[in-house]
């Protein structure tokens, strides 16, 4: 296993925020779809060989730092990462072999259950987001395939978070 550069993370959230709320909020892809830089790196940093409790506590750190930015209800991110974190983590020492297709796959899935968990989150605070249609599946489906090609470079930005164990102490 790997262990964890706080430091690194810390700077790695405050880079992605910024880049995200200057760059990718004012960008539409497909459809509409909005990419989350964030939880990219939350996914990649899972897929990068760290431990799922880890990955929880990194998506935890990146969801604190991005409610920071946004107006969402405080909390929903550091929750949505965390979970997000943990459970592609899970996954991936479940495979013995994660070629470049399955890790696209681990992307797409996890980009369309964050945003599920978000649809339904707003619902709960009373956010008011549309009807399930066209107007969300479509979305949806487009920033998946976008998080399927980008996820690649978020595990090699979640490996520059991540230290070897050689030659470390406790």
């Amino acid at each position: 296993m790997k262990r964890v550069r706080w430091a690194a993370v810390v700077a790695v959230g405050a880079c992605v925020a910024a880049v995200q709320a200057a760059v990718f909020d004012q960008l539409d892809g497909p459809f509409g779809a909005r990419v989350d830089l964030a939880l990219l790196v939350v996914i990649g940093t899972a897929l990068a060989v760290v431990a799922p409790i880890n990955a929880a506590r990194i998506g935890a750190v990146l969801g604190i730092i991005v409610d920071l930015t946004q107006t969402a209800p405080f909390g929903i991110n550091l929750l949505l990462f965390g979970l997000a974190g943990y459970a592609v983590a899970v996954s991936r020492e479940s495979l013995v072999a994660a070629g470049p297709l399955l890790v696209s796959f681990q992307g797409a899935v996890a980009s369309v259950a964050v945003a599920g968990l978000q649809y339904m989150l707003a619902r709960v605070f009373g956010l008011d987001p549309p009807a399930i249609g066209i107007a969300v599946l479509g979305p949806m489906a487009a920033a998946a395939l976008i998080s399927a090609v980008l996820v690649h470079p978020a595990v090699r930005i979640g490996g520059v978070m991540l230290a070897d164990d050689a030659g470390w102490r406790r």
